[in-house]
């Protein structure tokens, strides 16, 4: 489950990722920069989160299409790699 979640925040979350930069916030108001992820979970995966984010943004998904994208992602109905 901890995946799903992660998998689910990511997608909730990808419109925040512009321009090779984040602009997501935490709760005490700091601002999750790629340099900080760099630091956090390093280069080589933030390098991934920022590719994957870039390419689901571009797909321009409708709020409709992300709700039925959700439960699929956390039932596990969803196979491959992204």
């Amino acid at each position: 489950m901890n995946n799903k979640v992660f998998d689910f925040f990511l997608l909730r979350n990808a419109p925040l990722f512009i321009n090779g930069e984040s602009f997501m916030m935490l709760p005490n108001d700091i601002q999750y920069t790629r340099s900080w992820m760099n630091q956090v979970i390093g280069i080589e995966m933030t390098n991934d989160l920022f590719d994957f984010t870039y390419r689901f943004n571009k797909l321009g998904l409708t709020t409709k299409e992300l709700a039925l994208l959700y439960p699929l992602l956390l039932t596990g109905k969803i196979y491959g790699k992204y």
